[in-house]
């Protein structure tokens, strides 16, 4: 059957649009839905399935304003918090109940546990860090907020920290 040229060049964009689509579903994880089915036979734990991975990618990729997953700190949090080691220290003594005779004291440490991202104009992390104050030996955990701006707007600042417990997991401050 002979289609006339409008109508093949329909058909082809018809057909480049359905690979698109096929892909996009692939990044979403789509693909595993049907092996899901295969394996359970239950179309209640697909859509559960399908939910919770579309739900968990709008959230962490999608999303400008919402929180990323908890990561373990590396090496970018690293250094950001060690440059910031006095800003954080001075952050802490006005935010929290740690006085800055304390805070001030050269055998403070501060070690990046975990870390949040959320994308705004620029990117706030959401570090929980574990503060170990010197002689006699104490360890606190906070959560500072550091905003990073967009390029050509400022380096990186803390804006707030709060203590938390050792096992309490990062929340927006």
């Amino acid at each position: 059957m002979k289609f006339p040229s409008a109508a093949r060049i329909a058909l082809l964009f018809t057909i480049i649009a359905l690979c698109s689509l096929l892909t996009k579903a692939s990044d979403w994880g789509y693909a595993e839905f049907s092996h899901d089915t295969a394996v359970t036979g239950s179309n209640s734990n697909v859509e559960t399935n399908r939910n919770a991975q579309v739900d968990r990618h709008v959230r962490t990729h999608m999303m400008p304003g919402g929180l990323s997953d908890t990561k373990p700190a590396d090496m970018e949090i690293n250094v950001l918090c060690g440059t910031l080691h006095a800003s954080i220290l001075n952050t802490l003594s006005s935010t929290t109940s740690l006085s800055s005779d304390r805070l001030s004291a050269s055998s403070v440490t501060i070690t990046p546990v975990a870390y949040r991202t959320q994308v705004v104009a620029g990117l706030n992390y959401f570090v929980k860090i574990r503060i170990d104050l010197g002689p006699p030996s104490e360890t606190y955990y906070a959560v500072v907020r550091i905003f990073r701006p967009l390029p050509k707007q400022g380096g990186p600042n803390v804006v707030d920290a709060r203590l938390v417990d050792a096992d309490s997991p990062i929340e927006y401050i």
